[in-house]
């Protein structure tokens, strides 16, 4: 029989497919669209700080895909991928942040660029804060499950 998943398991999942699902709409539009449908600026230095991104936004959604899989098959591993992917997220908004505010884009920008910047913001570090407390709080929980 397999074990019940943790409680607030169901909203960790929720964050790491959101997180991977969207990371994919927003290099999807990004790279196969128009990114100037989703850039706070359209300026070449804001270009060039989007696109040292999506590789780390990759790593990012990837460990949140194995977490979210890991939890829902109740694997031993969901703690490492949970915490990795967490980890990552918070790394992701931090950086964002601190560009957001050295170049005054949340001051000079308005409706739906601010709007996205603030949304991704806030998901990257409030998910990636919940995350490490969800799967550190549930580790001997995640560890008694199969490998």
């Amino acid at each position: 029989m397999k074990p019940s998943l943790p409680r607030g398991g169901g909203v960790a999942i929720g964050y790491m497919m959101f997180g991977f699902v969207g990371t994919l709409i927003y290099w999807g539009v990004w790279f196969l669209v128009d990114p100037s449908l989703i850039a706070a600026r359209e300026t070449a230095a804001h270009y060039v700080h989007e696109n040292s991104f999506p590789i780390g936004d990759a790593w990012m959604a990837g460990t949140g895909l194995l977490g979210s899989i890991a939890l829902v098959q109740r694997r031993e591993s969901a703690l490492l991928w949970m915490l990795l992917c967490a980890s990552a997220s918070i790394y992701l908004g931090c950086l964002d942040v601190l560009y957001n505010l050295n170049t005054n884009l949340y001051v000079e920008s308005d409706g739906v660029e601010l709007a996205i910047e603030v949304i991704v913001n806030l998901a990257t570090l409030t998910g990636g804060v919940y995350g490490i407390w969800f799967a550190w709080s549930t580790r001997d929980e995640t560890r008694s499950w199969r490998r």
